[in-house]
C-alpha cells in the first residue's frame, strides 16, 4: 500500500462498511499512503495492522485526515512498526488516540507530528507511554506546537535525561485556571437576569481563543477578554 493515494486530489475510499472491510492483515508497508491527499479522510478503524512495519509519512500533508485508530474493541496493533517518522507531519486535523498503541519496536519517530498541534492529553499520554517503554536505542519525536500537562513534562524530562537520551521537542505547560473570582450584580426585580462577573486567572498565557466557559452547573458563561487576563 506504499504511496497508494499519493498526491491524489481527493481520496476518500470506503474501506470499512458493514460486510465489506478491507483485509489489510498481510500489509507490511503503509508509508506515504495518503501523502499530500488534501481531502483524504478514510475510515481506518477496522484495519488490521499487526504486520505493518513502516508507517513513515502515512498521512504527511493530508490536511483533512482525522484517522480513528482506537475504537471500542479495536485498537491499531502497531507492535511491529519500526518507522513512524513524519507519519502525521502537517496533518493538521489529525488527533489520533494512541493510548492503546504498542510502540516498543519503534526505531524512528522523528518529526512524527511536526507542523501540528495535538491535544494536551494526547501528546502527554504518548510521552508517558514512551517513557515507560524500553527501547534499545535513543530516538527522537516531535510534537509540533503541542502543550503538556504535568505528567507529560515529567515524562519528557525523563526521556531527555536517559543514559541514551532522546531528542524530544519542547513541551510547554498548558495553561490551567489558577484563580476564579465571582462578583454577582443582583437584579432585585428580575433575579433571572442577574449578571455574574467571573474573573478567571490562568497560570500562563492562553494561546487558544476562548469564547465561553462551561460552569459546573451546566450553564455557559460568555467570555470577554479584559486587561486582567
Amino acid at each position: 500500500m506504499q504511496a497508494m493515494f499519493n498526491n491524489a486530489d481527493s481520496a476518500t475510499p470506503v474501506t470499512t462498511t458493514s460486510g465489506n472491510i478491507w483485509n489489510t492483515s498481510l500489509v507490511e508497508n503503509m508509508s506515504y499512503m495518503f501523502y499530500d491527499t488534501a481531502l483524504a479522510n478514510p475510515d481506518v478503524s477496522g484495519w488490521e495492522t499487526h504486520n505493518v512495519d513502516n508507517m513513515q509519512g502515512m498521512f504527511f500533508g493530508a490536511a483533512s485526515a482525522a484517522p480513528v485508530t482506537t475504537t471500542s474493541g479495536n485498537v491499531w496493533d502497531t507492535s511491529s512498526v519500526l518507522n513512524f517518522s513524519n507519519m502525521f507531519h502537517d496533518a493538521v486535523s489529525a488527533q489520533p488516540d494512541m493510548s492503546g498503541w504498542v510502540v516498543s519496536a519503534a526505531t524512528d519517530m522523528d518529526q512524527m507530528f511536526d507542523g501540528t498541534t495535538q491535544s494536551t492529553e494526547s501528546w502527554s499520554n504518548l510521552l508517558v507511554k514512551l517513557n515507560t517503554t524500553n527501547f534499545n536505542d535513543p530516538n527522537s519525536v516531535d510534537g509540533g506546537s503541542s502543550l503538556c500537562n504535568a505528567a507529560g513534562i515529567a515524562a519528557r524530562a525523563a526521556l531527555t535525561s536517559r543514559g541514551s537520551p532522546w531528542s524530544v521537542s519542547a513541551c510547554s505547560a498548558a495553561a490551567t485556571i489558577s484563580a476564579i473570582d465571582a462578583n454577582p450584580s443582583f437584579d432585585g426585580l428580575n433575579p433571572a437576569a442577574t449578571d455574574i462577573d467571573i474573573e478567571v486567572t490562568f497560570s500562563s498565557a492562553v494561546t487558544t481563543a476562548i469564547s465561553s466557559l462551561t460552569l459546573s452547573n451546566g450553564e455557559t458563561a460568555v467570555y470577554q477578554s479584559g486587561s486582567g487576563g
